[in-house]
């Protein structure tokens, strides 16, 4: 078991004892030993399904249980800030459910520590849901490469291989309310430069400019990273890896630079070191900030939420760079398949579902970008407009400029580098060389 596995399983074992059962459907996942799949009486197969997405996908399971009456699914959401703790103190307990939602950040602990099932073949030879078509081909190729990708940093042994199907292209894209764009005659940016002039002219109204959160603190970065490392880690993608690039190279060290002259001008929230989403979108409806990045899948807070007359619309970000600008996102959500199941057969069948274009037919799908192939997507709505365009020029890497390659650097950059170099406590080039210490001892020290 490698080290970051081991970290989080002491994580969960210190809080396990208050990680209980959150909001859940059916039964929820209460532990009996390793009962996952266990039948309920009814002659039914009953299958655990552990998710952090939350929103639609209750509603997804309802129309599953549906169609496919032989079998119970029982459901349990917890939300993201302790998913994994959850996820490991069941590991730890031997109680993992068949089914779990999980992403680029924890797959390869799970993976390399035997967890999940290799779907490969199931994905690129079986058939989809419906039973048209090739399940794998159903599936916008970027989101498998990302998937595949992802697991680069556990070892060849795992090139190519699919532990996880991605759900939703996830898409990120600003939100602003266009009678506020109105009454301050802004007009929405297509070059880097109008949206600074926005965002200057939003300060001197006396609001916010645009929305930062605690927990995706590394999104400016990475924005800024994939204009100005572009073509360098285009060129060579192991340029971390063999040496030729390290955090300190001039390109990583100006995305960074940029991050905090937005953060010097006052365009963020001060509470965005330490507020959350759910703060962003309360600043939103209250009208003090005017415009909030945020994924699809959280739309629908606002729509319910905003004061009569807001009528929202959204764009993709421009690039600073001016190159195309790539949009954050892609597979960020994946659903895999524990080995621990005893029913992977009916697990892998849910899963064709809810990466299927009938599940996301449906009226509460309304906000998603499902990233089917085989499902067209178009809106009348303006707040869905932007998530649309944001994915056209594609997806930045999930690891690209390796801040999350290992859970040390991830937490490390989040919650101590990152907010301390926007205060100046830290300095640029110290910032640096601690990402370049921790990349060495975490990740490279620990490559084949």
């Amino acid at each position: 078991m490698n080290k970051k596995m081991i970290a989080l399983l002491t994580c969960a074992a210190m809080s396990a004892s208050a990680m209980t059962g959150c909001a859940s459907s059916n039964a929820g996942a209460s532990g009996e030993g390793n009962t996952a799949a266990a039948g309920d009486g009814s002659g039914k197969v009953t299958i655990k399904v552990l998710d952090n997405y939350g929103g639609m996908v209750e509603e997804m399971i309802s129309v599953y249980e549906k169609l496919n009456p032989e079998v119970n699914i029982e459901y349990e959401y917890v939300p993201s800030d302790s998913y994994y703790s959850k996820f490991t103190a069941l590991n730890v307990a031997n109680e993992l459910p068949d089914v779990v939602m999980t992403n680029s950040q924890f797959i390869g602990d799970q993976v390399q520590s035997g967890l999940l099932v290799d779907l490969t073949d199931a994905v690129e030879k079986g058939q989809n849901y419906e039973k048209d078509a090739n399940w794998g081909e159903t599936i916008n190729p970027t989101l498998l490469s990302n998937c595949k990708a992802t697991l680069k940093a556990i070892g060849s042994d795992y090139a190519d291989k699919l532990y996880g199907v991605p759900f939703t292209m996830t898409t990120v894209a600003v939100i602003y309310d266009k009678n506020v764009y109105k009454e301050l005659g802004l007009n929405v940016p297509s070059t880097w430069e109008e949206f600074e002039k926005n965002c200057e002219a939003i300060k001197a109204a006396g609001k916010i400019p645009v929305s930062m959160q605690q927990q995706n603190m590394d999104w400016w970065p990475r924005i800024f990273w994939d204009q100005y490392c572009r073509e360098e880690l285009d060129a060579n993608p192991n340029a971390f890896e063999d040496g030729s690039m390290t955090f300190s190279s001039e390109s990583v060290k100006k995305g960074l630079e940029k991050f905090k002259y937005m953060w010097d001008q006052g365009w963020f929230p001060e509470s965005g070191l330490t507020g959350n989403r759910e703060t962003m979108q309360q600043l939103f409806v209250q009208k003090e900030l005017v415009q909030v990045m945020l994924q699809p899948n959280y739309l629908s807070y606002l729509t319910e939420n905003v004061p009569e007359g807001v009528e929202l619309a959204s764009y993709a970000l421009p690039g600073v760079e001016g190159k195309p600008a790539r949009c954050l996102g892609g597979s960020s959500s994946i659903w895999a398949v524990t080995n621990s199941s005893k029913h992977q057969e009916e697990a892998i069948e849910f899963v064709k579902f809810m990466t299927s274009k009938t599940a996301f037919s449906e009226d509460y799908a309304k906000f998603i970008n499902p990233g089917l192939t085989n499902f067209e997507l178009t809106s009348d709505n303006e707040a869905m407009q932007g998530y649309i365009d944001a994915g056209k020029n594609g997806f930045i890497p999930d690891i690209y400029v390796p801040v999350n390659i290992t859970t040390e650097i991830q937490n490390t950059f989040l919650t101590d580098l990152e907010p301390n170099y926007l205060l100046g406590t830290y300095d640029i080039d110290y910032v640096m060389d601690q990402l370049n210490q921790l990349y060495e001892e975490t990740y490279l020290s620990n490559l084949n």
